[in-house]
């Protein structure tokens, strides 16, 4: 009884598509007199990308009750980065350690990852929008589907066998000869949100749409060495190291940017070659900018701020160097205690303005609420430490504290099972979704997740 109790509880919890070497299936068919509706990850909520009739064969290759997550035959398409792609023809060479498959050609909160090809996989290029490439990756992109709509097989028999072999070759076929004949018609009429300048459009999978093709920001490209992933939108750091110089003070709106030269340490090829240029640029910056702080309160300038926040959380999300890491810990702890500094000092000011009845708007502090704001869609590395707080929220239990700051956070795609990170310190990197019934609050969907070091002891 024991151990059918262990079996129960092991199988329930949510299992990440592998993706390198052998997969381990279970046959499975759309169930008879049902649609098979395929979606990026198991919410309702999200992008229909394909419908299968009945008798379709699929695998399954995960579970998250009441969904599963399978394979279809033929594979489904995807978009990746064009930066970490090398091509001969339609032939395209995975260049980066893990690239990720994205629903759409966009980072947006609305495109989600499908899996990640590792270095050298060999993909079949059907379409390009600006840099995205629409690829067949064969049978490695998993998507969800409602448990109720497959029927899952005791064992792999021949007339399953027989039928996914000829679905792969029809529906492969199919996605050749679809982009064969747009490429020989030439340049079709741009989709409505594809914007201007956009590139040859071939329409993705049946039903998904090809919705909101945003060009990703300077510098966030899908694919990084050894991690899958891309630095923090080099272009929005440099605005932020550089933007709103005396805006805070002056009530300027927090998204203003000026026209200067970013300071080398925000720049992505110091971040990514050069991290421990990048961390002392920001120390030195960040030295100097406390002690203008300290000296006249307005001087405090949000939008650098979360410049000298992305340098440090982007080293303890992708450096390995112990003594690095450190350095980027104490920075972060020194950001973190400058905000509170600010905070308080304003709230102070605020007191003792209101006891002498001039309490005049105060524009540092609008400032700082714009920065803080959520924007959907937005990327975001966070570092903390995880902690499950389902009498916070049912629906998003896990939250991750650093401070008296925290952030709620969730794994949409089910890659990551957050109950085994409790209590752990972790960088998290994602994107900013919309959460709560009107919409007010936000949750940070996690595309990456790594587990730092303990910090070092102090004597």
């Amino acid at each position: 009884m024991l151990f059918i109790a262990v079996s129960l509880l092991l199988s329930s919890a949510p299992t990440a598509l592998p993706q390198e070497g052998e997969l381990h299936y279970r046959p499975a068919v759309v169930r008879a007199g049902q649609t098979a509706v395929l979606r990026p990850f198991y919410d309702k909520k999200t992008a229909v990308l394909l419908k299968l009739e009945e008798a379709t064969p699929l695998k399954v290759v995960a579970e998250n009750t009441p969904w599963v997550r399978v394979l279809v035959a033929g594979g489904m398409s995807a978009w990746v980065h064009q930066d970490f792609i090398k091509l001969e023809g339609r032939q395209a060479t995975v260049t980066a350690s893990k690239l990720r498959a994205r629903s759409l050609p966009s980072t947006a909160a609305g495109s989600h990852v499908l899996g990640l090809f590792p270095r050298g996989s060999e993909l079949t290029v059907i379409g390009q929008q600006d840099e995205w490439l629409r690829v067949l990756g064969g049978d490695k992109i998993g998507v969800w589907v409602h448990k109720d709509q497959v029927h899952i097989l005791a064992a792999e028999d021949a007339k399953w066998t027989r039928s996914w072999k000829e679905s792969a070759q029809t529906r492969h076929t199919a996605l050749l000869a679809e982009a064969k004949k747009l490429e020989q018609e030439g340049t079709p009429p741009q989709s409505e949100n594809s914007g201007a300048g956009a590139g040859r459009i071939i329409p993705p999978d049946p039903v998904g749409g090809n919705e909101a093709g945003k060009e990703p920001a300077a510098g966030s490209g899908e694919g990084v060495a050894g991690t899958g992933e891309a630095l923090p939108a080099a272009a929005d750091a440099a605005q932020a190291a550089t933007g709103a110089a005396g805006g805070a003070a002056a009530g300027a709106d927090a998204g203003a940017v000026a026209k200067t030269a970013a300071p080398q340490w925000t720049r992505e090829e110091i971040l990514r070659e050069k991290p421990s240029a990048a961390v002392q640029g920001a120390w030195k910056a960040m030295e100097a900018h406390a002690a203008s702080v300290t000296a006249r309160l307005d001087a405090f300038d949000p939008q650098q701020i979360l410049a000298f926040e992305r340098v440090f959380s982007f080293v303890l999300l992708r450096n390995q160097n112990p003594d690095l890491l450190e350095q980027a810990r104490r920075g972060l702890t020194k950001v973190d205690a400058l905000r509170r500094f600010h905070r308080s000092a304003l709230e102070a000011r605020h007191n003792r303005d209101a006891l002498s009845e001039q309490a005049p708007p105060n524009a540092a502090q609008a400032a700082a609420a714009a920065s803080a704001a959520a924007r959907p869609g937005e990327s975001y590395t966070w570092i903390g430490i995880l902690s499950y707080r389902p009498h916070q929220n049912q629906e998003y239990p896990f939250v991750s504290l650093r401070g008296d700051r925290q952030q709620r956070v969730h794994c949409f795609d089910g890659r990551y099972y957050l109950k085994d990170y409790v209590g752990r310190e972790i960088a998290l990197r994602g994107s900013w979704r919309a959460s709560g019934k009107k919409g007010q609050e936000r949750v940070l969907a996690i595309e990456e997740l790594r587990v730092l070091p303990r910090p070092k002891r102090t004597p």
